[in-house]
């Protein structure tokens, strides 16, 4: 710690201008100190932090100026500082100045009062001369030249009368004379030529007759001849702003036309055999145009041709859909995975595409045809996307008619509607074919892997009932080694693989006995009743909700509701709330005997055993293995080492106090934590 500065010195270096150079007066004050003890002895040579501030008073106020800190180096206690930033304005009209130095945070007293040497600075304004400062008398011949002059600077009131003369004039800068003339200049009309002064305005204007030309015209107007010798308006009109109208003097484009009738505009090329009879181009190149290649026969040009909104139509002149075409339609496709016609519905109650057959005639026609050749070809196809959507749907609304009808070696099945047939097919192999690569319903019927082979993507896939007395109503039997009579599979999570139901008053969707839902016995003391591949669960039938859950995990956990569950997540260690009854809360404290468990989940291992569980807050594990936030801070952590509630929110800790210990104890620690550390290890869950 110093006491005082005993001595400091304000040095300024002040630079003077030679007379034919302009140069800015430096904005810097050197400022030089000496730092010693309350003993008078210098500081320990070393580094300090020096900042500077300026009051118009020797103590209190309030500064008007503070330097920026900077660092500084002491040798015997001296240190050098440069007082920067400050302009010719800092001081001006303060004749009282005082610095005050704060040196590593303490400011130091007295304040120094500035002499004259820093308001130097204000000499700068001599670089800067006042208006009318400078006479005639005090500029040397030749010294203001012309790139000493703005441009604009003189006007006609500062020159004398006589002393610029056209020898003081550069060249190409005034118009001296006309074809050498000089002095007053007089301009005389000739033949149909008027000549007007006005002020400063010359006008020379031209009449008609006597050879010249003649005429009048609008405003705007492009003028056409009208003879040889006069000129009157065309039809072409152009406004300020360069849009050009034909026949149109409203332009609303670049370019409008406007005709009295329905002859707008033709466009004519080269006649003769294979040349253009007319083309119209667009963009930079002949990438996009329109053209009459044959007589009466226009082609459009262009990768991609879209139109906007109205309607179109090809071979009729009363088009009543977007796209209306009277006559044939081909639409061809050579490129994988693209569609010759592509039909898409996007809302309610439409149609991508639809096909009507609309001959009251007693012949054939057909509102839609697929026709395919080749082994993979697909007359018609049907690939659908959503949950509930069809690939191929048809209705019969007639009494007799049929929605679909497939006449082949593999008919068509499909939906019944009222006493029509939605879907019928006739085949001398296979009754009932439908098969579909997508998401889509299908059945097969004595195919070469399944007897019946039947998908639904709504409602059921197949439905067996056999009377009292009648039979089974699924019987099925296997003779391959390893494979079931009876193969049940559910790819969605929220479906059942087998659903058994009984009902007490029938034999109708139970397995196993008339009294239970799905009844396994064991035939031997060495086989199992039931084998579960993946988790088992039990819900409620009046609530529906999640009774129990057997699964991969190792733990036993119930479920609890949470007073903070927001501050809880897998790994932490809970206690049972006093002020909420049924409820735990995160542990705050060490050695807490209201210990609870440790919510499951850690580190995504799942519980064996739940209760309860998807109806509360958080599983909770209160035995079996788990992985639980550890606080290993104070104190490693090894394998086999007791755990009780730390003081770190919802962590635990090793046992140290035995005795505190009792009733607190939450499990026991199955991995090792370094000291230091806080992390989550496997722990088995021995409440005590």
């Amino acid at each position: 710690m110093f006491a005082r500065i005993v001595r400091f010195t304000l040095l300024a270096a002040l630079f003077i201008a030679a007379p034919a150079v302009a140069q800015s007066v430096p904005n810097q004050i050197t400022y030089q100190g000496r730092l010693t003890n309350s003993s008078g002895q210098p500081l320990p040579d070393g580094a300090h932090n020096v900042q500077f501030a300026m009051y118009t008073v020797a103590t209190g106020g309030t500064a008007f100026w503070w330097s920026f800190a900077q660092g500084v180096q002491t040798i015997g206690g001296v240190f050098t500082a440069a007082i920067g930033d400050m302009t010719a304005d800092t001081l001006a009209g303060k004749p009282d100045v005082w610095l005050e130095a704060i040196v590593d945070g303490q400011v130091l007293a007295p304040r120094m009062k500035l002499t004259s040497v820093p308001y130097a600075l204000i000499s700068g304004r001599a670089l800067a001369v006042a208006d009318g400062a400078v006479t005639s008398a005090g500029l040397a011949p030749g010294a203001v030249t012309t790139a000493k002059v703005a441009d604009g600077a003189i006007t006609a009131a500062k020159i004398l009368n006589g002393t610029i003369l056209g020898v003081n004039v550069a060249s190409n800068q005034l118009v001296k004379s006309i074809n050498a003339l000089r002095d007053d200049v007089t301009l005389a009309a000739g033949s149909n030529i008027t000549i007007t002064p006005s002020g400063n305005t010359l006008t020379i204007a031209a009449t008609g007759g006597g050879g010249g030309i003649g005429g009048g015209g609008t405003d705007n107007f492009i003028p056409r001849w009208n003879g040889v010798s006069a000129l009157e308006d065309s039809a072409i009109y152009q406004t300020d702003d360069g849009k050009v109208g034909i026949g149109a003097p409203a332009p609303t484009h670049s370019l409008t036309i406007q005709s009295s009738d329905e002859n707008t505009l033709r466009l004519i090329g080269p006649t003769g055999t294979y040349k253009y009879q007319g083309r119209l181009n667009f963009g930079d190149g002949n990438n996009a145009y329109l053209q009459e290649d044959l007589d009466d026969r226009l082609t459009i040009y262009s990768n991609r041709t879209a139109v906007m909104g109205g309607y179109v139509g090809i071979g009729t002149t009363s088009p009543s859909h977007r796209l209306d075409v009277n006559g044939g339609l081909a639409a061809h496709s050579t490129t994988s995975g693209e569609a010759g016609v592509d039909g898409q519905a996007s809302s309610a109650g439409t149609m991508g595409v639809r096909g009507m057959a609309n001959n009251a005639a007693q012949t054939i026609n057909y509102g839609v045809y697929g026709e395919a050749y080749g082994s993979q070809g697909r007359g018609v196809a049907g690939v659908t996307n959503g949950a509930t959507a069809i690939g191929v749907y048809g209705a019969a609304l007639g009494a007799s008619g049929v929605g679909v009808s497939g006449d082949s070696t593999t008919g068509i099945g499909g939906k019944f509607i009222g006493g029509s047939s939605g879907v019928r097919g006739e085949s001398g192999t296979v009754g009932i074919v439908g098969i579909h690569t997508g998401t889509g319903n299908y059945a097969e019927l004595g195919t070469q892997w399944y007897g019946v082979h039947a998908v639904t993507w709504s409602g059921n896939a197949g439905y067996f009932q056999a009377t009292t007395g009648a039979g089974d109503g699924v019987y099925a039997v296997s003779d391959a080694a390893n494979k079931s009579g009876v193969a049940a599979f559910q790819s969605n999570s929220s479906g059942y693989a087998v659903y058994a139901r009984n009902n007490g008053s029938g034999n109708m969707g139970y397995i196993g006995g008339s009294w239970c839902g799905l009844y396994a016995e064991a035939g031997g003391s060495s086989t199992i009743a039931a084998a579960f591949k993946g988790n088992v669960r039990l819900t409620s039938k009046s609530t529906g909700n999640i009774v129990a859950e057997i699964g991969e995990g190792l733990d036993y956990a119930e479920g609890f509701d949470v007073s903070n569950s927001g501050e809880i997540g897998p790994g932490s260690v809970l206690v049972i709330d006093p002020d909420n009854p049924g409820k735990l809360t995160v542990s705050r404290q060490a050695y807490d005997k209201k210990v609870a468990g440790i919510v499951a989940g850690g580190k995504g291992l799942g519980s064996g055993v739940r209760l309860g569980a998807e109806q509360f807050d958080h599983d909770v594990a209160l035995a079996g293995r788990v992985y639980c936030n550890v606080d290993a801070t104070k104190t490693a952590v090894e394998p086999g080492d007791l755990l009780t509630t730390s003081d770190r929110p919802g962590y635990a800790m090793k046992v140290t106090n035995h005795t505190r210990a009792q009733g607190a104890i939450l499990g026991k620690a199955m991995e090792r934590l370094e000291k230091g550390r806080t992390a989550q290890i496997l722990v088995l869950v021995t409440l005590q």
